[in-house]
């Protein structure tokens, strides 16, 4: 059930709408986020770019291409849309945002002539994989997709990179999916969106339906022998 937290601060947002809490796998996975067990998750899957849109001239029209891919892939997954709050309490929890600023989850690498395409790929994975996210406090989704493209070449890289509470590697495979389906739609061609201005979409006031934790769905009862086995494999070391 969802719930209303109020702000008594000036200048501060009125109220938030909190989801739902996180479940227990994603309180786990948020934990070794911020003991700092690992950061970045990444994705990343190569495009072919349509001859069209390949020229150093429609570099423009490209962007603005995959941008209403990506919100239209956005639109279709509730868990790209939320934030979170209370990171580092006890229940930290899902919360419903107003709009999303694009210019924080898409980013485009231009590379020259001259730069080793594999070599900047490569960089960037490394990188991206061992950065932190931006503060959580900053109430955006935990993901964001970079886009290295190399002069007219017909093909650009895309790296999916993810804070693992948000959603899982299979959650990244779809995103990738919906996201070519997206593009080789007949409504590619058209760059505008509805409650898109700018780098700023708006997000629908309806509340979104998130997905049930793995253990409202199903019973996971968990033995002893399991326990001490688990508990003799984190100690023994």
């Amino acid at each position: 059930m969802a719930s209303k937290v109020k702000h008594d601060t000036p200048g501060t947002e009125p109220e938030t709408m909190v989801l739902r809490k996180f479940g227990i796998n994603e309180t786990y996975q948020l934990a070794m986020y911020l003991l700092d067990q690992y950061r970045g998750t990444i994705l990343s899957c190569r495009y072919e770019i349509p001859p069209r849109l390949a020229p150093a001239e429609s570099r423009t029209q490209l962007e603005e291409t995959i941008k209403v891919a990506v919100v239209d892939t956005i639109m279709r997954h509730p868990m790209l849309q939320v934030g979170m709050i209370d990171a580092t309490a006890k229940t930290p929890s899902w919360i419903q945002l107003q709009n999303l600023d694009l210019s924080q989850h898409i980013n485009w690498v231009h590379l020259t002539e001259q730069d080793n395409f594999e070599r900047a790929v490569q960089d960037t994975f490394s990188t991206q994989l061992d950065e932190h996210f931006p503060d959580l406090s900053i109430r955006q989704p935990g993901w964001k997709l970079t886009v290295i493209r190399q002069g007219d070449a017909p093909l650009m890289e895309a790296l999916l990179t993810w804070n693992h509470p948000q959603f899982d590697a299979m959650g990244a495979k779809v995103f990738h999916e919906d996201l070519i389906e997206m593009l080789n739609a007949d409504s590619a061609s058209s760059t505008e969106r509805t409650g898109l201005d700018g780098n700023v979409l708006a997000l629908p006031q309806a509340r979104p339906l998130l997905p049930t934790p793995i253990e409202g769905l199903k019973s996971l009862p968990v033995d002893l022998k399991h326990l001490v086995k688990a508990f003799w494999e984190e100690t023994r070391l």
